[in-house]
């Protein structure tokens, strides 16, 4: 369950990154998931 949570979070994340070309949203976006993984 976990494995195929994080599997998706990587897939939607890379989707973002993709999307986005500013390093602001994308150190955003980085600060996010460092919270969500430490908050595991």
């Amino acid at each position: 369950m976990f494995f195929n949570e994080w599997q998706l979070a990587y897939q939607i994340g890379e989707r973002i990154e993709r999307s986005t070309t500013t390093p602001e949203v994308k150190m955003r976006y980085n600060m996010y998931r460092k919270v969500k993984l430490a908050s595991r």
